[in-house]
């Protein structure tokens, strides 16, 4: 997570990032964004592209994929991201939350382990463009704080991670000393 940073000012646009098939659920970022008028770049690649496009409003812009060094630099002027799959862990979401951009995300799936509603975005309990809306309307309101969100996503850099690892053996090897 380090590699990430965010702008102190964000841009104009919100993101959807991931592949263009119905798992990922695009359809339901593009036509939420159809209906608030907001940009919204949508960056991936699939098979549901052209259809997709057709779908899409002015203000939806379709980037193709992008390489790392571009998906971090779009993270880090982003208002926010936007995630409407359930999967069983969206890291494009801890990377938004180290750039200091909130998720609107399905409140399904892996989803719980990143975002807390309120604290690091807005968790939506249906997968349904209306809902998706309101989500981005109330990021919006909220304003959550840059700072504040690259502090959560912390608990998800490599160093936490070998630092618990590290703690469960050595707590694991102190019980089988006490044997």
């Amino acid at each position: 997570m380090a590699s990430f940073a965010a702008n102190d000012e964000r841009s104009d646009f919100w993101l959807f990032v991931g592949r263009l098939s119905a798992y990922k659920r695009a359809d339901i970022a593009v036509r939420a964004f159809n209906d608030i008028g907001m940009r919204l770049l949508v960056v991936g690649e699939g098979r549901e592209r052209g259809a997709l496009e057709r779908m899409a409003s002015e203000n939806v812009v379709f980037t193709g994929r992008a390489d790392d060094a571009t998906l971090r630099s779009l993270l880090a002027s982003a208002r926010g991201l936007v995630f409407p799959a359930e999967d069983d862990f969206g890291i494009v979401c801890a990377e938004a939350l180290a750039s200091g951009a909130p998720v609107v995300a399905l409140a399904a799936g892996g989803i719980f382990d990143i975002v807390r509603d309120g604290d690091e975005g807005v968790l939506v309990d249906v997968p349904e463009p209306r809902a998706f809306a309101e989500g981005v309307l109330r990021a919006e309101r909220a304003r959550f704080e840059p700072k504040a969100l690259r502090d959560s996503a912390r608990r998800f850099d490599v160093s936490r991670f070998r630092e618990r690892v590290r703690a469960i053996v050595d707590d694991a090897r102190e019980k089988g000393r006490a044997r």
